[in-house]
Order: structure tokens, then sequence, then C-alpha cells
């Protein structure tokens, strides 16, 4: 997980660690969903040329809401089968909707080992500049943060709209946003100084 200057305040709750077990399948729905919104960083793997190591990723899908919901968080339970129609359980979406204007950012993540190298906030400007380049529509981005990590999303353009409602694994989050039409200035400056500062 990507850390911040500091620590969290309390560990991850018993709940949180065992949804995190779940995330394999997430990831293969978020991947599947909606693979242009999803971005990896990779090295070379010294032991086999032909399989780079991932290092860093941030996993998105598409959402008609302006913050991250617990709806969104989640998968339909049968999304192979699914014809990239929405499901709603109790008029909540569940998982992507691909009309949405709104990129829901649900995982940023950098290896332990390549932590504190501003490798996160690289990889972070990186996915942005993506966005900005693919036209893919979006009017905003928006994602949850613990506290201690609300300065690390600020540093890159995402501003905090308070407490959210979200109690994703039983934390206490964050609601952030960056608006879209800020995304193309801000980005074409932050290339001029140098995307990836090391």
């Amino acid at each position: 997980m990507l850390r911040g200057k500091g620590k969290p305040k309390t560990e991850p709750t018993e709940q949180y660690q065992r949804l995190f077990l779940l995330t394999q399948s997430k990831f293969c729905y978020r991947l599947g969903a909606c693979p242009e919104l999803c971005l990896g960083l990779f090295v070379e793997n010294e032991q086999d040329s032909d399989s780079p190591t991932l290092i860093g990723h941030v996993i998105a899908v598409r959402s008609p809401y302006t913050r991250i919901t617990d709806g969104s968080m989640s998968m339909p339970e049968n999304w192979r089968a699914l014809d990239d129609e929405p499901v709603f359980v109790n008029n909540e979406l569940i998982g992507n909707h691909k009309y949405g204007d709104t990129i829901a950012i649900h995982s940023v993540a950098v290896s332990p080992e390549y932590q504190g190298k501003k490798i996160g906030r690289a990889l972070v400007r990186a996915y942005l500049e993506h966005l900005r380049r693919g036209c893919f529509g979006a009017r905003k981005v928006v994602l949850i943060a613990h506290d201690y990590l609300m300065s690390f999303y600020e540093s890159v353009g995402f501003k905090s709209q308070g407490k959210s409602q979200s109690t994703f694994a039983g934390g206490i989050w964050f609601d952030m946003v960056r608006f879209s039409r800020r995304l193309s200035w801000e980005l074409s400056s932050i290339a001029n100084r140098s995307m990836i500062d090391f």
C-alpha cells in the first residue's frame, strides 16, 4: 500500500485485512471492465527478462457519482456473465458504470521496497496525464484516503471534500476530488518540470 510521510493512527482492522484477501477477484473484475482506466508500473525482472515485475498500480472504474461509494468499491456477483450492463442493488450502483462521467480510483499502491522514493507521486501524476491524454470524457477524478495520506493526494492536485460516507473495510476515509478541467493546464506545467522527479 502507498504510505504517506506519517503512519496510520491505528492498525488495519481485521475486517480490513480480510477484505484485502478478496482483492484478486476485484482486480480481475476492474481490469476486465475498464482496462483503459488502470495503469501499472513495471521494472525489469533480473531473473526473467520476459516477465517484468509490477511495482505499482492505479486501478479505477467509471462512476456516475461525485464521490466513492461502498457500492462502487464492490463488484457484481455475476460480473463474468454480464454484458457491460450496470448492476444496481438497493438503488446503488455496484462496480463500474460504462457511461459514468467520474473516474473513481479504488487503489493506488507501490511495493514496499520502492516506497519513499517519490515513485507514488510520479505514478499518480503519470496516471492523471494518462487520463488527460485519453479523452475519457470524465469531469472529475475521485478517491478515498486515510487522513495520513491526504497531504500526499493534495500535493498532486486533489482537494478534500471532508469525511467520506464510505465505510469500506471498516475504516475512516476522506473524500478527495480533482476536477478534470484543471487536469489539462496543471499537468502540462508538471510535464514541463519533469514528470518523474526521483
